[in-house]
């Protein structure tokens, strides 16, 4: 059920990339559970309107879908069994074709451009237009690590990794008010994440307030759920900084 649906997806991103997102993983794609999705009919539709093209176009054109797809297949998640991983970032093979059938299209639009083409024409030039002008556009958060994943947390507020690494990049940044915000919201998706409390620890502990970062690291090192070794290390780190 999930293939046809992220599929649609990542067609949606290279056509119309409204909202980036380095990571889209934890809970960030909802995983279906029926077919009665819409997501599922668009993505299935798609690949069968797909399958049509390819069979009825020249040989440059099925190359050129052949390496779409051949580069799509690893992130297709059909290849292994779980929860939906999808990431942006990784359609950068894919884009390679894909840019390349675009700028094709484009001219043999121009060399062909007549009165019946001005359509194809004015929707092809519209979407370079847009292209430019949304690259122009998140050149504002890709600027620095923190405005990247700001930019992750919002588009993806369910995204544990997303909420996480914002958050650290926030304490680097010496905004530990802003990361403890982050780590928390973390912890509500995902309550088991030791590596979160851990950061509103390390948020108490550059706020001065080093009770309250002792005891939630102590609280760490006794949580049933924790098999990690990280708060009993970073408990005996904490008390030699400040004991």
């Amino acid at each position: 059920l999930n293939a046809p649906m992220l599929f649609w997806r990542y067609v949606e991103l290279l056509v119309l990339p409204l909202r980036l997102s380095p990571d889209r993983t934890f809970n960030a794609v909802p995983v279906l559970s029926s077919p009665n999705d819409w997501r599922f009919w668009a993505g299935a539709l798609l690949l069968v309107a797909l399958g049509r093209f390819f069979w009825k176009s020249n040989s440059k054109v099925r190359l050129l879908i052949a390496l779409c797809l051949l580069a799509y297949l690893p992130i297709s998640n059909t290849l292994v069994n779980g929860p939906i991983i999808m990431a942006d970032r990784w359609l950068f093979l894919v884009t390679i074709p894909f840019c390349i059938g675009a700028a094709m299209a484009m001219h043999w639009l121009y060399q062909s451009f007549s009165n019946r083409h001005i359509v194809l024409f004015s929707i092809a030039g519209a979407l370079l237009l847009f292209w430019s002008g949304v690259t122009m556009h998140y050149t504002h958060q890709w600027r620095s690590s923190l405005s990247l994943f700001a930019y992750a947390s919002h588009s993806t507020p369910n995204s544990v990794k997303a909420r996480f690494i914002y958050a650290t990049e926030l304490l680097r940044a010496g905004k530990p008010k802003l990361a403890k915000q982050q780590f928390r919201a973390a912890i509500q998706i995902k309550p088991t994440f030791s590596e979160a409390y851990l950061g509103v620890a390390s948020a108490y502990e550059m706020m001065g307030n080093l009770k309250d970062a002792e005891q939630i690291i102590r609280d760490e090192v006794r949580r049933q759920k924790t098999r990690s070794p990280n708060a009993r290390i970073r408990l005996v780190l904490f008390l030699r900084r400040h004991k």
